[in-house]
């Protein structure tokens, strides 16, 4: 649940589907996705995701491919660190609440920003 321990988990999952995409001739088609499974207090369970060109190669192993959720969504945006992403999800999650909306799919984290050449305080 660290910070560094998320970081490297993030970066390895995306290095294994970047050498599947290489491999295969695919092309990145958008930002990064991370796709959350399960968040409590024993640990983070994600997917990491890349909108890509085309996804019709066979695939062995860690990367598969598939689709997103479809259909009516809400978008929030947080802007700043990813140590207070936590913050930004929790108001995020109590307006849906407020506003009567229900969760039908996991959450799509969608990460805009670089952070190689972002400062913290500028990632969308």
């Amino acid at each position: 649940m660290d910070p560094q321990s998320i970081s490297a988990a993030i970066g390895a999952a995306y290095g294994a589907i970047g050498e599947v995409m290489q491999a295969n001739g695919i092309t990145q088609a958008g930002a990064p996705l991370c796709i959350t499974n399960s968040y409590n207090a024993s640990g983070w369970k994600f997917d990491a995701a890349m909108p890509v060109d085309h996804n019709d190669v066979p695939l062995d192993g860690q990367v598969h491919s598939g689709t997103t959720y479809s259909g009516k969504a809400l978008i929030f945006t947080h802007t700043g660190p990813y140590e207070k992403l936590s913050d930004t999800i929790t108001k995020a999650y109590a307006w849906i609440t407020v506003q009567g909306y229900k969760s039908k799919d996991r959450l799509i984290e969608e990460f805009v920003s670089d952070p190689g050449n972002t400062p913290p305080d500028l990632l969308v």
